[in-house]
């Protein structure tokens, strides 16, 4: 074999050990981000469960809140506006988080799409 030739082998090799590096480093990062989503969503799963109670329960907690605002109406009206500011807040940082939980999505199904695409499939989910 000529050097150029033995030369070149070496640098591809080299390549592909450097290609398969980066690879992994990728995977690594992708299970750390969906071990967070999977935190996520069991926390969302929680939430709407505990909604869902509150939901079952409001005549008991209508009256309890009615109890509470003929007895201390300021104390009411304080954490009325406490709960309206969280409220807003909760609706900003909803929207924020679910335009980067959509583009995690995304990127983690073109990720999991790409190797196992033939070129008459579209690699896009739906």
């Amino acid at each position: 074999m000529s050097p150029e030739l033995v030369e070149l082998l070496l640098r591809k090799q080299r390549l592909q050990l450097a290609a398969a590096d980066q690879r992994r480093g990728c995977m690594a990062l992708i299970e750390h981000v969906e071990a967070g989503m999977n935190t996520l969503t069991r926390l969302q799963v929680g939430l709407q469960g505990l909604g869902q109670t509150l939901r079952a329960h409001a005549p008991p907690l209508v009256l309890a809140g009615l109890v509470v605002l003929t007895w201390r109406p300021r104390g009411v009206l304080r954490w009325a506006q406490r709960g309206w500011l969280l409220y807003l807040g909760t609706r900003r940082l909803r929207s924020i988080a679910g335009a980067a939980l959509a583009a995690a999505g995304k990127l983690r199904g073109e990720i999991r799409a790409h190797p196992a695409a033939t070129p008459d499939q579209d690699p896009t989910p739906d």
